[in-house]
């Protein structure tokens, strides 16, 4: 029993540490220029199969942040700090 309430501790800081992005008017309106970009460049975050990676691009874009990833999709990403 013990072993599991340390988890729900666990979780509930990672939720609590947690900030989230709200979904706007603004966010969507980059996320569609930035699948155009990509499109047009030949980037495979324009693909249907990346969809969730263009969210985490565009969002990082929108917020003015760099992301921190190990995944290879996100390499020369215009617009996009790494």
């Amino acid at each position: 029993m013990d072993r599991g309430f340390s988890r729900r501790e666990r979780l509930e800081a990672a939720i609590t540490a947690a900030t989230v992005i709200p979904v706007s008017e603004e966010l969507v309106a980059i996320i569609a220029e930035t699948r155009a970009a990509y499109r047009r460049a030949g980037h495979p975050l324009a693909d249907v199969a990346h969809a969730n990676d263009l969210w985490i691009a565009a969002t990082t874009i929108s917020i003015g942040a760099a992301l921190i990833s190990a995944d290879r999709i996100f390499e020369a990403v215009p617009g996009l700090g790494l």
